[in-house]
């Protein structure tokens, strides 16, 4: 009903804004009349033109008179007829809107009652939903939380959490392709920075699990944190030594001829620029972003005292952590990838091309497993280091 009342205002204005502009002719009218008359006392023989004749003002004033009390003997004169006409039409105007108005109020206290019965129709039902909900949270916060009940994954989150982590699930690796998980990546390192975090995109494999849970698991309770702190503060080790003796240990095992032959003369026909982070071999496995309680990208290399890794062919979780922070001074690199046999280092190119040829005695010093089980050399390794913003490793 409400939408009748627009149009009727329009009308009214129009029929407003006409009789303003008659009444404000009336007067002036009137003036002319009284000048007219004024003429007329003065010199009453003035000329005055007049259907197509010449006459005096005298006999057009007294044309004017006769004409003016022959309207008024014939009925009402023109105002006359304006005045009742527009008062008949506000008269009418006036009663349709108030019609509309009384009409729209009835709707609206409809609508308003419509709603309220409505609530109070619905009100047993909802307190009734509230109170379900009360009974259920309640009944759930009852319940006792047994830490046997949980899965291996939900261990080890549940101990990454322990450990101050935060925790954000990706979904399967086979759900996302490289190039977006190193977007989602960079995206949430950004975001973690500002808050005084340092994030690492983790593969939950059957080894990743399994270190956590030997690591960590006999230390749950009051002396979790305890034993991290004191992984924190160990000292960091030589890491040039630590290489260098790495180095030694692989030359050993090869003679002159051997060595050539398996590393130097070693070429293959491709170069392997990594841009992204891989995600060979976990198409099963879960992946998460985890947010270590790490301030500054300056102790990146700590790490390796939340997520356990090393061992068996590889160097010590401390060793890696004493590489790491050897690298990061020198080529700015950052831990971004665990898997329980992977880890994917971000590095600053234009400072790894410069000494691309000593990194790949080094890379294969920290992991002999780049070369002995692929077809790569010490030349690809080079030519992968110039031009690759990731360094992967892998231990069988």
């Amino acid at each position: 009903m409400m939408h009748i009342i627009p149009p009727i205002n329009r009308i009214v204005k129009f029929f407003l804004s006409a009789l303003t502009m008659i009444l404000l002719c009336m007067p002036i009218q009137a003036q002319i009349d009284e000048w007219l008359q004024r003429l007329e006392k003065h010199n009453p023989n003035y000329p005055v033109y007049c259907d197509s004749d010449t006459i005096t003002i005298k006999e057009y004033n007294q044309r004017l008179r006769e004409k003016a009390n022959a309207c008024e003997d014939e009925g009402m004169s023109t105002a006359k007829v304006f005045g009742i006409f527009f008062g008949v039409v506000f008269s009418f105007s006036f009663i349709i809107i108030s019609i509309c108005i009384v009409m729209a109020r009835r709707e609206q206290r409809r609508k308003v009652e419509k709603e309220r019965k409505w609530m109070e129709d619905k009100k047993d039902e909802i307190t009734q939903i509230v109170k379900e909900r009360e009974q259920r949270l309640a009944t759930e916060q009852e319940k006792t939380f047994n830490y046997e009940d949980l899965s291996s994954n939900e261990k080890a989150l549940y101990i990454l959490r322990k450990l101050g982590c935060e925790i954000n699930i990706i979904g399967p690796a086979n759900s996302i392709d490289s190039h977006k998980l190193t977007q989602i990546y960079e995206v949430d390192q950004n975001k973690k920075l500002k808050r005084g975090r340092i994030s690492v995109v983790v593969a939950l494999d059957e080894l990743f699990v399994d270190n956590l849970l030997i690591e960590y698991e006999s230390y749950l309770g009051e002396g979790l944190q305890s034993y991290l702190q004191s992984k924190l503060a160990m000292p960091l080790l030589d890491a040039e030594d630590i290489l260098n003796s790495r180095l030694e240990w692989i030359k050993e095992n090869y003679e002159d001829m051997d060595w050539d032959e398996a590393f130097v003369q070693r070429k293959r026909n491709t170069v392997c620029e990594l841009n992204d982070i891989p995600l060979s071999g976990h198409q099963e496995d879960t992946l998460a972003i985890i947010a270590l309680p790490i301030d500054a990208l300056s102790k990146a290399y700590d790490v390796l005292c939340y997520i356990p890794f090393g061992g068996a062919n590889s160097p010590e979780a401390m060793e890696h952590r004493s590489i790491i922070k050897y690298w990061m001074d020198r080529f700015s690199i950052v831990p971004v990838f665990f898997s329980g046999s992977e880890v994917v280092y971000q590095v600053d190119v234009d400072k790894t091309s410069q000494m691309a040829n000593e990194l790949s005695l080094q890379h294969l010093a920290y992991c002999e497993e780049s070369i002995t089980q692929s077809d790569m050399g010490l030349e690809d390794i080079e030519l992968s280091i110039e031009r690759s913003r990731f360094w992967y490793f892998w231990w069988d």
